[in-house]
């Protein structure tokens, strides 16, 4: 129950986050959207005069004014596309420097609960994901969507037929996004993992190259990773045939509806009914309502992709809020206290050391020797919190090791593990843990 609670407070604080954050750009977004599709009405507009007044007047004049103020219309809508455009690549680049580093240190501590390296850095890769789709046509669909009844009802006004006909169209085009949706849907958990499991494949050959080539079945290696890929292969061309497919039906039923409009509008001049340039008008408002529906499947691959990394991002920060504030704790200086630790791999769940206590106090030291696989690693893991024990505690002077923050902690304990890495930076970076100030007395030291 007080997990449960703690995750609904943790969801709590990221959507109020959010919300603080992002929900003026969010407002300021729509209004330019409808800036954008407003003055879309141009041409429709454009047409009608153009061929109901100019040219059934023969007047020059009339034609350079409305010529002139078409062109004015067009640059601010030209001017209102780049600044969206700007914004949501902004937006981008801040969630991603908001959230880039939480799903970076969630990245270094996956490993430590048994997930794979290609599994932990999949978190960073979801923030690339969510701000390459900022970054893409997918959120202006999305933005022009909601006005797409502007353009319906101008078309309606022009005749109830031509209105009635454009919705229809608007219709089938939703109904083509709504499968989309669920057949995508269904393949988008399994085409990510896919991707997983072939990059842990990958990542474990390039690790292990010198035991591939020194004991010969570097081949065998190769072949694991081509059935991997294969089976990525296959449900990526799976998701990208279901959006190619549904994209082009979409582009040929809206071209069908384009030249329908135009054979009713013909038909309806014929009768009497419409006038020539509401023909053009109806066509041009048609072509543009469909548009934004017909981009939204074009590049729902997209979407649903943003969609499953950003509800990643949301449990990866759910899971980086440590809920309560930890207080500053006395640098630890006397006892170290194991209290009936039972430990498991965290890999397999098998339990490698069992009701294990000790105690030493200031001044003590302690040598463990034993056979391999006997649980001398596990014991220094738990001891330095790498691991943590599902039963016991250990303490610090009384206090238990989660207790302290870790950057706090980690100054007072020094941990050597059986394989020794250099982090990617100069020696002194290293040996100084990447402090901010370059003492050299205390490195040399």
């Amino acid at each position: 129950m007080a997990t449960t609670n703690a995750k609904a407070l943790s969801e709590r604080r990221l959507s109020d986050l959010l919300k603080r954050e992002y929900r003026g750009i969010g407002l300021y977004l729509f209004i330019i959207s409808g800036c954008i599709n407003l003055l879309a009405l141009t041409g429709a507009f454009y047409m009608l005069q153009i061929y109901d007044r100019a040219l059934s007047s023969g007047s020059v004049p009339t034609l350079l004014a409305l010529s002139a103020l078409a062109i004015g219309l067009y640059l601010f809508q030209g001017v209102f596309d780049i600044i969206r455009s700007q914004v949501l690549v902004r937006i981008g680049a801040r969630l991603d420097r908001k959230f880039a580093p939480i799903a970076h240190k969630v990245a270094i501590d996956m490993p430590r609960f048994g997930f794979s390296t290609s599994e932990s850095l999949e978190r960073g890769r979801d923030v690339d994901t969510i701000r390459s789709f900022l970054g893409s046509q997918a959120p202006m669909a999305i933005f022009d969507l909601p006005w797409v009844p502007v353009f319906l009802i101008f078309v309606y006004l022009l005749h109830p037929l031509l209105g009635a006909l454009t919705l229809g169209g608007a219709v089938v085009l939703t109904l083509l996004t709504v499968v989309n949706e669920l057949l995508s849907r269904k393949l988008s958990n399994a085409t990510q993992q896919a991707v997983v499991n072939r990059n842990m494949v990958a990542d474990s050959n390039a690790r292990h190259a010198d035991i591939l080539k020194a004991m010969g079945f570097a081949g065998r290696a190769i072949a694991r990773y081509d059935a991997a890929n294969r089976e990525h292969l296959s449900l990526q061309t799976r998701t990208s045939d279901i959006s190619g497919t549904l994209g082009a039906i979409s582009r040929v039923l809206r071209m069908l509806l384009q030249s329908a409009i135009l054979g009713l509008g013909a038909y309806l001049t014929i009768m009497g009914d419409l006038s020539a340039g509401a023909i053009i008008a109806s066509s041009v408002a048609a072509t543009r309502a469909l548009a934004p529906i017909d981009l939204a499947i074009t590049n729902w691959k997209g979407v649903v992709m943003a969609r499953g990394a950003m509800r990643r991002l949301r449990e990866t920060v759910i899971a980086m809020d440590e809920g309560q504030e930890r207080i500053e704790l006395p640098v630890p200086s006397k006892s170290l206290t194991v209290e009936k630790i039972t430990v498991a791999a965290p890999t397999s769940g098998r339990v490698l050391l069992t009701d294990l206590a000790l105690e030493l106090t200031a001044g003590e030291a302690l040598g463990i020797i034993g056979p391999s696989a006997g649980g001398k690693t596990t014991l220094a893991k738990t001891l330095v919190g790498v691991w943590s024990p599902i039963r016991g505690s250990v303490r610090l002077d009384g206090a238990e090791t989660g207790q302290w923050r870790e950057d706090v902690l980690g100054h007072h304990i020094g941990y050597l593990p059986q394989e020794v890495g250099l982090l990617d930076a100069t020696i002194w970076e290293n040996i100084s843990r990447f402090a901010e100030t370059r003492d050299g007395k205390k490195i040399v030291a």
